[in-house]
């Protein structure tokens, strides 16, 4: 294994493969020129003698908030080549959030919009070690600008490739903060590297081919291995609330032959007229909550019977871990989800261990025994893409990592569930999740799964209220639209006929919102924890 590598390597490597072949072309402006690889690792260069020029230096920690554009792109390889480590945050989780990851970064350079700028003003503690600001745009009050960094590159000849090594610090993200506060997760060199290989492998992604993600980092992946990129016309922070008409022109515009996105994502645009345009995707990739049966039916439906779709398995930590296919799922294992026993999510990818252990909410300094098939556990994997800790939280690190002697790091991936006979697993939702009552422990999405086949049901979610070890089950229901309870005899009707489907003739309560809240980045993962505050206030 190699020490002297950096990820911008594999940029360089396509860009002497496919050359003038398209990398990057704006869904907004269609007519506007495509960059080429070539042109796109040239920028890359560029831009990073720039930043040298600037006085950043490999290492620096350098915050990233600008739109995903051409510039976002060439920013990204730019800093891993030069070796600077940039930090991404989801501006989607809320002020709070944000603010708490910056100042737990604590960035030493930042390129942002200007908007950040008139946040730092009213926080400035949270950017006290901020040494440069850059601006995507020419006109602004923060320091130099992009173009200008270009300017001034394209004048130097400075050596700007850092040997990085495949364990050297390339990134942090920042998990999306859905089951607590987001924690920056380190990324190396070599994990991103393992990514490339393992999401080419298990997606057989070719060069050529051409992607469309709201998910931009995913993209950069697509890159190296030789895909074509189309920029998100959109805003990827609200992904629940896209506008699928310009995105499906897109699509169909520059032939993208595969699109990744969440849930909400997906439901936006197949419930469009102008759906057809999926027809030409190979693949649909779908992840960040997970998939309901009654869209990927409608996906299915959507695209070419020789296309599928993809709910990558998997977390920040360590991603992917799994890779199922829809039709595998919707053709044979639905039947057992729709029975409760959980949500099938296929074979671990080739390259990744995985375990099942006993529930514990405590750190685990080894492996001390390894569930069963068919018995409900928490599970664990170690691989090449398993991050090996999270930036300054010593604390977290004790709680998700298992740091076995016979090998890498195993990563503690805060979900509950089970291998069956086949090697297969089963996704029984989060170990934070579940339900402790007197007599045994709930996995909500297995009751979930039961209730959320009632025609007057969109979804639902299981919480218990009162103290661990003595919660008492409740069942809180989103109904699908013009299909709320309409006075107090159809809402006790309702709720006697969804507790007899849930199997539990021991809820405390079922309980009926409006709308269930969803996390900020994907607007599909249930806040559990919001609606188990809620709960208490409501059971008496």
């Amino acid at each position: 294994m190699s020490v002297d590598f950096n990820i911008a390597d594999r940029l360089q490597e396509v860009a002497e493969q496919r050359g003038g072949h398209w990398a990057l072309a704006d869904g907004d402006h269609p007519e506007a020129d495509r960059l080429s690889f070539e042109d796109l690792d040239e920028d890359a260069t560029q831009l990073a003698r720039g930043l040298l020029h600037e006085g950043f230096e490999p290492g620096d920690r350098v915050l990233v908030f600008i739109k995903p554009s051409l510039d976002f792109f060439a920013l990204v390889w730019a800093l891993f080549r030069m070796g600077a480590v940039p930090i991404f945050i989801d501006p989607a989780m809320g002020t709070k959030p944000v603010l708490r990851a910056i100042r737990e970064a604590d960035p030493q350079r930042v390129v942002a919009i200007e908007a950040v700028l008139w946040v730092a003003k009213f926080y400035p503690s949270v950017f006290s070690g901020v040494k440069t600001w850059i601006r995507p745009q020419s006109v602004g009050l923060l320091g130099r600008s992009l173009p200008e960094l270009r300017k001034l590159g394209a004048k130097s000849n400075a050596r700007v490739r850092h040997p990085a090594g495949r364990e050297g610090l390339a990134a942090v993200l920042f998990t999306s903060g859905s089951t607590g506060f987001p924690k920056g997760v380190l990324y190396s060199h070599g994990i991103f590297d393992g990514q490339r290989a393992a999401l080419g492998a298990s997606l057989g992604i070719q060069p050529g081919e051409v992607d469309f993600s709201a998910f931009p980092l995913f993209s950069c992946f697509s890159l190296i291995l030789g895909a074509s990129v189309v920029v998100p016309n959109m805003d990827t922070t609200k992904p629940g609330a896209v506008d699928p008409t310009p995105v499906l022109e897109s699509i169909d515009r520059f032939g993208v032959t595969y699109a990744f996105g969440s849930p909400a994502f997906w439901r936006r645009l197949v419930a469009s007229r102008r759906r057809n345009a999926l027809q030409g995707l190979s693949r649909v990739l779908m992840a960040g909550a997970p998939a309901p049966p009654d869209l990927l039916k409608e996906l299915l439906r959507s695209i070419s019977p020789r296309a599928d779709v993809f709910t990558p398995y998997g977390a920040t930590e360590s991603l992917p871990v799994s890779m199922p296919s829809a039709r595998r799922y919707v053709q044979g294992f639905l039947t057992r989800t729709l029975e409760g026993e959980g949500t099938w999510v296929g074979r671990p990818v080739e390259g990744v261990e995985l375990k099942i252990i006993p529930i514990t909410d405590e750190p685990l300094d080894e492996i001390e025994e390894e569930l069963p098939p068919n018995e409900v556990g928490e599970i664990i994997v170690r691989s090449a893409v398993t991050t090996p800790g999270y930036f300054m939280r010593p604390v977290a690190d004790a709680a998700a990592k298992i740091h076995a002697g016979d090998g890498p790091t195993w990563h503690r991936m805060g979900d509950l569930g089970y291998l069956d006979e086949a090697g297969h697993l089963w996704f029984c939702g989060r170990k934070s999740h579940r339900v402790v009552t007197r007599a045994e422990t709930v996995f909500p999405v297995q009751v979930e799964a039961l209730v959320n086949q009632h025609p007057r049901v969109f979804r639902s979610a299981l919480v218990g209220v009162g103290e661990r070890g003595r919660e008492r089950p409740v069942l809180v229901i989103e109904c699908r639209s013009g299909e709320r309870p309409r006075g107090r005899q159809d809402r006790r009707r309702l709720a006697g006929e969804l507790e007899t489907a849930s199997g539990r003739p021991d809820l405390a309560a079922v309980l009926f919102r409006a709308s269930l809240p969803v996390d900020a980045r994907h607007n599909a993962k249930i806040r559990r924890e919001l609606i188990k505050e809620w709960a208490e206030g409501h059971v008496r």
